[in-house]
């Protein structure tokens, strides 16, 4: 037996051990009470920063409240998803991710231009699409590829990492395009062309948007047990075979995010330099606070926060008018 073989065979040995000393047990299943338990540490937290008057513990609270809500709703909407596992389902909710996720990463940086968005939503699709067909036909070799349980969770983890890196190295470039635009315009009146002119841009631009990917693979498996091999792990996966998941996302995700930090840098390069090599620095104008998905997720989850906490009081108030009127004790009211 060669040498590949007696290593697969001795992995293979490994993993029957792990099935067969978890398999009677299983994964644990967690209710309420857990969420409700765990909570206690925020709390906590927010106990800490009131001691030391940080300030931060209704922001810290509302943060806590947004991640319940967001992934209550999650679970909630992709339980249907999974259920029914059609294409007519699962791609339109992919379509939906896309878009979100352009929306996203156009409204990160401190300038933009007019059309931005379809620039980055056309960078996500382009680097996205061939990298997920190229997984659910040679990597997972999936039948239907379209199936949920592996296309949407893969799909979102490339989408999430691929909004950082078109969001910094867009907002690196656009920088520099406003406030250093007098190098690139002496370039372009020596005769340079785009690429000549704007290449030193670009290779600083990309370099830092996939600083934070390289720093993840140099520290992996040493620093920190990655998410999704530590969830893999407790839902009763073989810690080997879901070291092997783990290295298939994050290599996807290191192309994904190259291959789109580049596409919408190249995009915006024809936006700022027209064909007569003008450099339409003018057309960049400072983001507004307040844009993008994410503050309106936070003000609309805030709303609901402070609606729920209103209505709570309301029921409290009324319950004790009720008690008054039936002869007991008067106390003061909480809200």
């Amino acid at each position: 037996m060669d040498l590949s073989g007696s290593i697969e065979t001795s992995l293979a040995m490994l993993n029957s051990t792990f099935l067969g000393a978890t398999a009677s047990k299983g994964p644990i299943f967690l209710d309420v009470s857990a969420i409700y338990l765990t909570f206690l540490l925020i709390v906590l937290a927010c106990s800490l920063s009131f001691h030391i008057q940080l300030g931060l513990e209704f922001q810290l609270l509302i943060a806590a409240l947004r991640a319940v809500v967001q992934l209550t709703i999650l679970g909630f909407l992709l339980v249907p998803i999974f259920k029914v596992n059609q294409i007519y389902v699962v791609l339109p909710y992919c379509v939906f991710m896309l878009m979100i996720a352009a929306k996203e990463a156009s409204d990160r940086p401190a300038y933009r231009y007019k059309g931005m968005y379809w620039d980055c939503l056309a960078s996500v699709t382009a680097a996205s699409l061939p990298i997920m067909s190229y997984t659910v036909w040679l990597i997972f070799k999936l039948d239907p590829f379209w199936d949920a349980r592996y296309f949407i969770p893969v799909l979102g983890m490339l989408l999430g990492n691929s909004v950082t890196s078109v969001s910094v190295s867009l907002s690196r470039s656009l920088e520099e395009f406003a406030e250093a635009h007098d190098r690139i315009e002496f370039m372009l009146s020596k005769g340079a062309d785009r690429w000549e002119a704007v290449k030193p841009v670009v290779r600083r631009a990309v370099k830092m948007g996939l600083t934070p990917l390289i720093n993840q693979l140099s520290v992996i498996g040493i620093v920190a047990i990655p998410g999704m091999m530590t969830g893999q792990i407790l839902g009763g996966t073989p810690p080997l075979q879901a070291a092997r998941y783990q290295l298939v996302i994050l290599f996807l995700i290191a192309g994904c995010g190259s291959i789109s930090s580049y596409i919408v840098l190249i995009l915006s390069l024809h936006k700022m330099i027209d064909s007569h090599l003008n450099l339409r620095w003018e057309f960049l104008n400072k983001t507004k606070k307040g844009q993008g998905v994410t503050p309106l997720l936070a003000h609309w989850l805030e709303s609901l926060c402070f609606g729920t906490a209103r209505l709570f009081g309301r029921m409290l108030c009324k319950r004790q008018d009720q008690t008054i009127g039936s002869g007991r004790t008067l106390r003061q009211p909480l809200l």
